[in-house]
């Protein structure tokens, strides 16, 4: 028996999230965020002090994760 992928549709209304608003728009933690931040795989703007993530940047990062759990 084969298991149908399930597909989920998300809407942004903004051009970009603070690094706690993306991880709890992904349904990961900070530190996740972070940590994918320091390792260059999530490119943030710093308009201030603070990480932002665009859009455009937080959803190619999405589409790089693996889709088979580690």
């Amino acid at each position: 028996m084969t298991r149908a992928k399930k597909t989920v549709a998300m809407t942004f209304t903004r051009t970009a999230y603070t690094v706690a608003e993306w991880a709890e728009a992904c349904g990961v933690g900070e530190t996740t965020i972070r940590e994918h931040i320091t390792d260059g795989n999530l490119v943030p703007a710093y308009p201030t002090s603070r990480a932002i993530i665009p859009i455009e940047e937080g959803l190619r990062w999405l589409r790089t994760l693996p889709s088979e759990k580690p």
